[in-house]
């Protein structure tokens, strides 16, 4: 509930938190990494995709049904974005990047917890290789998910790109060195529904919250942790006591 805060900034910090925690003191889990990606990009989808454009919508609804005479005073006033901080909200937009990316990049390097059967053969299904320029690791760690890191990219690149052109052409047309609140405005406006469409593009990523789909994307041993706090592989309770989580 604490990541649905329409407050910019709450749900990175909270994530970011969570990915010191899985990464010290290292390797971090395959699967620990792989839940981690999916949640922090499947709950965007909701929170920071269909909340807040919900609420940037019904801000503009206000504006166009209460102040149709002096909707553009409105709109800079109370309309999406006005009442954020600039900066929390681009620091929303890069840490939802760069925490995805940050996760992805420790995928390779992470560890399979070893199942006692297959243990002895683990080392030869692991194939090991360098990527992201200088580091080593196990390049078919997390399996297919490597595709919606693409389409990531993609995704960023076309909210990054559109937003930051209609920036340029609105600056181009009205003047810079004219008054800096009605850039400040667009700029709010423009980084808001940025956050929105970049969160609803995550939408191939919610899918794999259901239970059970995230077999289609690794195969990677299902951890937990135990009332100890120790990482251990799940099982179902068995009849002498609980074995795992």
């Amino acid at each position: 509930m604490l990541t649905a805060l329409p407050v910019f900034g709450v749900r990175w910090l909270f994530f970011g938190m969570l990915l010191l925690m899985l990464a010290y003191p290292g390797p971090a889990d395959e699967y620990q990494l792989v839940q981690f990606i999916l949640h922090f990009k499947g709950t965007q989808f909701f929170t920071a995709g269909v909340i807040m454009a919900f609420t940037g919508s019904m801000e503009m609804l206000v504006c166009v049904l209460s102040y149709k005479d002096d909707l553009r005073h409105c709109v800079d006033r109370s309309g999406p974005g006005a009442k954020h901080l600039l900066v929390g909200m681009a620091v929303e937009y890069i840490g939802s990047v760069a925490l995805v990316w940050i996760a992805f990049t420790m995928l390779p390097r992470s560890r399979k917890h070893p199942r006692l059967a297959t243990l002895q053969h683990m080392s030869a299904m692991q194939i090991r290789g360098r990527y992201c320029c200088c580091l080593e690791g196990v390049l078919s760690q997390g399996g297919r998910l490597w595709r919606l890191l693409s389409y990531d990219i993609v995704c960023f690149g076309v909210s990054a790109s559109a937003f930051t052109l209609e920036y340029a052409v609105y600056a181009a047309s009205q003047g810079l060195g004219d008054s800096l609140h009605p850039n400040l405005s667009c700029a709010k406006a423009l980084m808001y529904w940025a956050n929105c469409l970049y969160a609803l593009l995550s939408l191939p990523f919610a899918f794999f919250l259901i239970p059970g789909l995230t077999r289609l994307l690794t195969h990677s041993v299902i951890t937990g942790y135990n009332s100890h706090g120790e990482l251990v592989e799940f099982a179902f309770p068995q009849l002498n006591g609980c074995k795992g989580v």
